[in-house]
C-alpha cells in the first residue's frame, strides 16, 4: 500500500504548506520542500475565497499530467487533464447545480465528446444504445459453476481468484487502486490515446516500486482478460488485453540493465545456499530476486522448489500456479511439482487433476512421475508416506 500512496498523493513529510490571503481570504496555497521548491498542489482562488484552479507540481515543475480545475462560485465548472503540456488528455465539465454534464478527451488540441449527461443527470440515447450493465458483462464472463470468486489461502492477505470477471471483480475489491488505474487506462487507450502516453501521464514511469507494482497489476488483469476471452471473444475486450501487454512490455523495458542485474545476483545467491542446505536464505535471496524482477517465472518456479524443500507446500502451490497460468515454457513441470504438493497435502482429487493435465498435454514422462507418488501415498497410508517423505527430505 505504500507504494499506491505514491501515485495518490500522500503528502510527503518534509514538505511545508504556504497560504496566502487577500482581505481575510484564502488568495494561495501550496507545498513547499525543504529547498523551496513547489511541490505537491498549488491552489489558486478568486478574491471572495472560491476555488479557482488548482495545478500539480514536481520540485517546482508542473506535472506533466497536471489536473487542472476551475470554479464558478465553489462550484466545480471544468477540469481538464493535461499530458506533456498540451491538451492531450481528459476533460470533464459541470453543469451550475454541480451535476456532471459531460466527459471527453483531447487529441492535439481537438476535443471529443464521449459520454453527456442532462441536468437530471441522465446520459443521453446515444450513450444509452450501447452501454451494457454490470450484471449483463457478469453473465458473459463467468463460468458457470459454484466455485466462489475468491477462496482464502493460508497465506495471511492472499487469495486465489476465478480466472472470469467475478474473480477479476474480487481482484479489484483487493485491490481498488489497480481498479482507478485499469480503469483510467480503458477509458482513454480506447478513445485514441496511446499506452505510452497514459503511462507517462499517469506518472506510472519514473519510480521503480510504483513501476514494478503497475506491472504486476497489469499482468494479473492480463490474465484475466486472457481467460475471458477464452469464454468469448470480444474486440474491446481485445484491445483492453493488448493494450494490457503493451504496457507490460514498456514497464519491463523501464527496468535497467542494474536492476536486472541486481535480481539475477540474488538469484544466484540461491545456487549457494541451497548447497549449504540453508533454504530459509535461499527463500529470502529469490524472493528478493521476485521483488526486483516480478515477471521472471523462473524465479517464481525455483521458489516452489524451495518452498517443497521447506515442505510448505500451500506456498509451492501459489508460485506454479502463476507459472502454468502464465504459460511458462517448462508447464509440464509446473504441474507435475503442483500435483505432487497437492499430494502431499492429501488432496488426491486435485493432484489426479494436474495428472490428467499433463496426459493432455502429452508429457507422459512426468505423469508417470505423478502417478507413482499418488499410487505410493494410496498403498502406504498417507500419514506413514508422509513420515518417511519427511524423513529422505533431510530438512527435519
Amino acid at each position: 500500500m505504500e507504494i499506491f500512496n505514491k501515485l495518490f498523493g500522500k503528502q510527503n513529510k518534509t514538505t511545508l504548506k504556504k497560504t496566502y490571503y487577500d482581505n481575510g481570504n484564502v488568495k494561495e496555497e501550496y507545498e513547499e520542500n525543504k529547498k523551496g521548491e513547489l511541490h505537491g498542489i498549488t491552489n489558486l482562488y478568486h478574491e471572495n475565497g472560491q476555488l479557482k484552479v488548482e495545478l500539480s507540481y514536481t520540485n517546482g515543475i508542473q506535472d506533466e499530467g497536471e489536473i487542472i480545475s476551475y470554479h464558478d462560485n465553489g462550484i466545480k465548472a471544468r477540469q481538464v487533464i493535461r499530458l506533456k503540456g498540451n491538451l492531450n488528455g481528459a476533460f470533464s465539465e459541470w453543469h451550475k447545480n454541480g451535476q456532471l454534464k459531460l466527459e471527453g478527451i483531447y487529441n492535439n488540441g481537438n476535443p471529443t465528446i464521449i459520454k453527456q449527461w442532462s441536468e437530471e443527470g441522465l446520459l443521453t440515447n446515444k450513450e444509452k444504445e450501447r452501454k451494457p450493465s454490470i450484471k449483463e458483462v457478469v453473465e458473459q464472463y463467468k463460468i458457470d459453476d459454484d466455485m466462489p470468486a475468491s477462496v482464502d489461502t493460508t497465506i495471511e492477505s492472499h487469495k486465489l481468484f476465478k480466472r472470469d470477471m467475478t474473480g477479476l471483480l474480487a481482484y479489484f475489491e483487493e485491490m481498488p487502486h489497480m481498479e482507478q488505474i485499469y480503469n483510467d487506462f480503458t477509458y482513454l487507450i480506447r478513445n485514441g490515446l496511446s499506452v505510452n502516453e497514459f503511462l507517462i501521464g499517469a506518472n506510472l514511469m519514473d519510480d521503480l516500486e510504483v513501476r514494478s507494482a503497475v506491472k504486476k497489476g497489469f499482468g494479473d488483469i492480463a490474465g484475466f482478460l486472457r481467460d475471458m476471452l477464452e469464454i468469448q471473444e470480444n474486440p474491446e475486450l481485445r484491445k483492453d488485453y493488448n493494450a494490457c501487454l503493451e504496457a507490460i512490455s514498456i514497464l519491463k523495458a523501464e527496468t535497467s540493465a542494474t536492476e536486472t542485474s541486481e535480481a539475477e545476483n540474488y538469484y544466484r545467491k540461491r545456487f549457494e545456499n541451497m548447497g549449504n542446505k540453508d533454504f530459509k536464505l535461499a527463500l529470502k535471496n529469490i524472493s528478493k530476486a521476485i521483488e526486483l524482477d516480478p515477471t521472471n517465472l523462473k524465479y517464481y518456479f525455483d521458489r516452489g522448489s524451495i518452498h517443497i524443500k521447506l515442505f510448505k507446500n500451500e506456498l509451492a502451490i501459489i508460485d506454479y500456479t502463476k507459472c502454468i497460468e502464465s504459460k511458462y515454457k517448462y508447464i509440464g513441470h509446473a504441474y507435475l511439482n503442483r500435483g505432487i504438493c497437492k499430494a502431499l497435502l492429501n488432496d488426491i482429487k486435485g493432484a489426479e487433476e494436474d495428472a490428467m493435465m499433463l496426459e493432455s498435454l502429452d508429457y507422459y514422462d512426468l505423469l508417470d512421475e505423478l502417478e507413482d507418488t499418488i499410487w505410493n501415498i494410496k498403498s502406504l497410508g498417507y500419514d506413514e508416506y508422509i513420515k518417511q517423505y519427511k524423513k529422505n527430505l533431510g530438512c527435519f
